[in-house]
């Protein structure tokens, strides 16, 4: 039965969300003042700047069929990343990332006594920390310190904008809490899990890529499709009844069969939500979530002395440095900046530094272009310079973060026209994000009252 359904929010998961109920026959009405949510593209005088996500992969089966169907534009293709080679900011030298278990065991960024801690782990006891174990006392106790602090902090910082001494190893590291709980190790679980995904052949799944022309390929594929509308205002209220659900914004409102909540925590304080459980909905709503800016500067080739051998230089918090992580555009993919130019694009802020997110352009610029001057070999001012801010753009998983998802499945248990979708929800990168998105379209489409 075809249903009229609204999206509220239109990042990753809010489109996903959209797509799948328009492709199942439902009406769909998308609100967002500026759909795409981190997959934005900025294209400028020959630059083309990712303000947010710079790639993305999945191992979900219709993530994968559904991006597969929009991949049709003659005019720009898939492109996997040149480099896929990381570097950690150790004592302001760029080191590589070990990319195995093998590479770990002999990477530089460890001492002798770091790489011997690490080779114990197969024979440390399994002692599973709780729902509630932090990624740091998680990384320490199977690896040690070294690791803890040079690896898996830059990793998580740069990739959530969080504190792994407070984000939760269960949420970003799933399979190798699993391994342990399985196994007793996780490097044995990972080496076996790597030895069993050579043996396969075929999948759904897709690999780490973005597009000749940006990252935001997705959105303008699902926004050219044409078969729902756009209503590109900010939804300011949401009223459930036994019948229908209204949606308010600005001046104007509508009845909906259902409504789909794809919007950051964050972003559902600003909505007054009427018709569920009160209390429930602000343990959802008041999921803590970072704020951060990406500034993106470009350069004269002539003018850096030393550019990045890989896609991306992690920044662990040992480096008491506002930058979270600074992207190589050109390093992983080409025709990035114009003839004779380089790209890097940098995170800022997080709650590692909560008040750079806040600074002026002029004062981010001057803070990224100082923080790298000496890796990079800068030796003169970015020839341009593009901020964009994303304020409560990234939930944190800390300590109560199962209760608050208790809280998202009472709800909707208890209201059947809404369903919530995000990464939030179902993990934290793009693809997770979509799959979600899917998982609501799936649920409302198929349970809603008609």
């Amino acid at each position: 039965m075809s249903r009229r359904i609204a999206v509220v929010g239109g990042g990753p998961a809010g489109l996903a969300t959209w797509q799948r109920l328009r492709d199942t026959g439902h009406e769909v009405q998308l609100f967002d003042p500026e759909p795409g949510g981190l997959m934005r593209t900025i294209r400028h005088d020959g630059w083309i700047i990712e303000a947010g996500a710079h790639t993305m992969a999945t191992t979900d089966a219709g993530v994968g069929a559904m991006l597969r169907a929009l991949d049709t534009d003659p005019e720009e293709s898939s492109v996997a990343p040149r480099t896929r080679g990381r570097q950690v900011l150790l004592h302001g030298r760029p080191t590589p990332v070990p990319l195995s278990p093998g590479e770990l065991v002999a990477s530089p960024l460890l001492s002798m006594r770091g790489r011997l801690r690490l080779l114990r782990e197969p024979f440390i006891s399994a002692k599973p920390g709780g729902d509630d174990e932090s990624v740091q006392d998680f990384a320490r106790r199977r690896f040690g310190h070294e690791v803890a602090a040079r690896i898996i902090d830059p990793i998580v910082g740069s990739s959530t904008g969080g504190d792994p001494r407070q984000l939760l190893a269960r949420v970003l590291f799933p399979q190798h809490v699993q391994f342990e709980a399985a196994g007793g190790s996780v490097l044995r679980g990972a080496m076996r899990a790597g030895m069993q995904a050579r043996r396969r052949k075929g999948g759904s799944s897709m690999p780490l890529s973005s597009h000749t022309n940006g990252i935001d390929w997705f959105v303008r594929a699902v926004l050219r499709q044409g078969n729902g509308s756009v209503c590109r205002e900010a939804v300011t209220g949401i009223t459930f009844s036994d019948v229908d659900v209204t949606v308010q914004w600005g001046d104007g409102s509508e009845r909906f069969g259902g409504v789909v909540l794809a919007v950051p925590p964050a972003a559902m304080r600003a909505i007054r939500v009427v018709g569920v459980d009160a209390g429930q909905f602000e343990k959802v709503a008041t999921m803590p979530c970072a704020s951060v800016a990406s500034v993106s500067l470009g350069y004269r080739r002539e003018h850096v002395t030393r550019p990045l051998t890989g896609g991306s230089l992690l920044v662990p918090s040992s480096e008491h440095l506002p930058l979270l992580a600074t992207f190589s555009a050109d390093a992983m993919f080409p025709g990035r900046a114009p003839e004779g130019h380089l790209l890097i694009t940098s995170i800022v802020g997080g709650v590692r530094h909560p008040d750079a997110f806040r600074d002026d352009d002029r004062t981010l610029t001057q803070q990224v272009h100082a923080a790298l001057a000496g890796a990079m070999g800068l030796v003169a001012p970015p020839a341009m310079v593009h901020v964009t801010r994303w304020e409560g753009a990234m939930p944190q998983p800390v300590a109560g973060h199962f209760v608050r998802l208790a809280a998202a499945d009472a709800l909707e248990a208890g209201a059947p026209r809404l369903a919530f979708a995000g990464g939030w929800r179902g993990g934290m990168s793009i693809g997770e994000a979509m799959a979600s998105g899917l998982r609501a379209a799936n649920r409302l489409g198929g349970t809603m009252p008609a």
